[in-house]
């Protein structure tokens, strides 16, 4: 179905029709104010290593930088401090191969996977990460060379 208007005074926000509303207080918001916070100093962080090592060697922050946040977002994340292109856009995917973290296809295959196989998740994931941060290791490698 379509948007509903919230009416309650103040600037209309559109709202889908199926997503509840908890009104659970001030402690709850304060509780968000802080967790947004310290999502903030987190990126902060990431800004000032962008910044510092972004434009120097993209290809091996934009690796790194992806086994802990996604490879598309370190995409956006480093463009803006780097003017080397190849070597971005290289290093993201390369660095969408490391950590389940790393790509968005990665998490869902692993969903699957833990879904027909529950017994062996832990398994999994150490294979997983150990061949593919292997993978990653001498795909980089070959990258150096190339270039």
């Amino acid at each position: 179905m379509g948007h509903v208007r919230d009416r309650g005074g103040g600037i209309p926000v559109l709202r889908s029709p199926r997503v509840p509303q908890y009104r659970l207080g001030i402690a709850a918001d304060l509780l968000h104010v802080l967790h947004f916070h310290r999502q903030y100093e987190t990126r902060a962080g990431i800004l000032r290593a962008g910044r510092l090592l972004g434009g120097a060697h993209p290809l091996e922050v934009s690796v790194v930088s992806s086994q802990f946040i996604s490879n598309v977002p370190t995409t956006l994340l480093l463009s803006g401090f780097c003017d080397q292109w190849r070597a971005l856009i290289i290093g993201t995917n390369l660095g969408g191969m490391g950590t389940l973290i790393a790509s968005m296809a990665s998490l869902i295959g692993y969903k699957n996977v833990t879904r027909a196989y529950p017994d062996k998740k832990g398994r999994y994931l150490a294979v997983y990460t150990a061949v593919n941060v292997l993978f990653v290791i001498v795909l980089v490698g070959l990258s150096w060379i190339i270039e």
